[in-house]
């Protein structure tokens, strides 16, 4: 009887039949087992992992394998990295050198070579510096009302009579017109000669210093017999005129004798002082036996003139 086909259900879809395995022939079959060093040995070599090893034998010269030749991009490999490693270390060297050289040159050398600053003692704050005296007094030339027709100016190792009187010989040796005045402004170590100076230098006593300050002037008045020294000195403030002449005609003993040393030639001998004007100026003199030595004195205003001739006085008075 034939067999009528099963209905098949749908879901119910039998698997298709397994195919039949040969049967086995030759005995045990040779099975080999793929190791991971094979696979290596097979990708350094170029083969596809269980491809056969190639007929010919593995020649030593034969370059290796290299990443960049599959695909067919063969060639050498050209490291771009190196290059560009090297030239940023070089640049940083170079860069590091500069800076250091610069650092010495701006900032280490000024240092070394920079002048020590002297150190002082600090002041306080708020409290003002005091100021540094003058090493001279005020200018003589602020004496006069008329300035004189020429100024000149000596210097001498010291304020001895012999020096001043040295200085202003040198001085008169030069030419000046007749009845002319000229200042001298002396200086003795750097320090201009003061009324002081005159006084004690010519007169050989300190006792007058105390009605006199320190400015003095000293000029040379010029006629046909030659030049002839003419001192002023500045009274202390509060000292009277009256006063200083009074004072110079108790020293005229120690006076006279010095009389010779105010001149810078030859007065000859002098008689006794005596009473004299000069319009209405008191005046007291002596007259030397030499032309035109006449030593004078007087007081006017704030100065008293010492004169070696009545002549260069009456100048001296015209300026003052």
């Amino acid at each position: 009887m034939d067999q009528q086909p099963m209905p098949i259900e749908p879901g119910n879809i039998p698997p298709p039949p397994r195919p039949s395995a040969p049967p086995l022939t030759g005995g045990t079959p040779d099975i080999k087992i793929r190791t991971m060093e094979e696979d290596v040995a097979r990708a350094t070599a170029g083969r596809e992992i269980g491809e056969a090893p190639p007929a010919t034998a593995f020649a030593p010269d034969e370059p290796l394998f290299r990443p960049e030749d599959i695909g067919g991009m063969a060639g050498p490999v050209v490291d771009d990295a190196a290059p560009k490693s090297k030239l940023f270390l070089y640049a940083g060297i170079s860069v590091g050198v500069l800076a250091v050289l610069a650092i010495g040159y701006f900032v280490v050398y000024p240092l070394l070579t920079a002048p020590e600053e002297a150190v002082g003692e600090p002041v306080p704050i708020g409290t003002a510096t005091p100021a540094v005296p003058l090493s001279q007094p005020a200018t003589a030339s602020a004496f006069f009302k008329t300035p004189p027709a020429a100024v000149a100016s000596a210097s001498v190792s010291s304020a001895s009579a012999a020096d001043i009187t040295a200085a202003l010989t040198r001085e008169g040796a030069s030419t000046l017109a007749h009845g002319s005045l000229k200042e001298v402004v002396i200086t003795a170590n750097g320090v201009r000669l003061t009324s002081q100076n005159i006084l004690e230098s010519f007169l050989g006593t300190a006792s007058l210093d105390n009605q006199f300050d320190a400015g003095a002037a000293v000029l040379l008045y010029y006629d046909a017999a030659g030049a002839w020294p003419v001192y002023v000195l500045s009274l202390q403030s509060g000292v009277a005129g009256i006063a200083a002449f009074q004072s110079l005609r108790s020293a005229e003993s120690a006076l006279s004798i010095n009389l010779p040393r105010f001149y810078i030639s030859n007065p000859g001998a002098f008689g006794p002082f005596r009473d004299g004007t000069a319009g209405v100026i008191q005046t007291r003199y002596a007259i030397g036996s030499a032309e035109g030595a006449s030593f004078n004195y007087a007081a006017v205003g704030n100065f008293v003139i010492l004169s070696t001739s009545f002549s260069g006085f009456k100048a001296a008075l015209g300026v003052l």
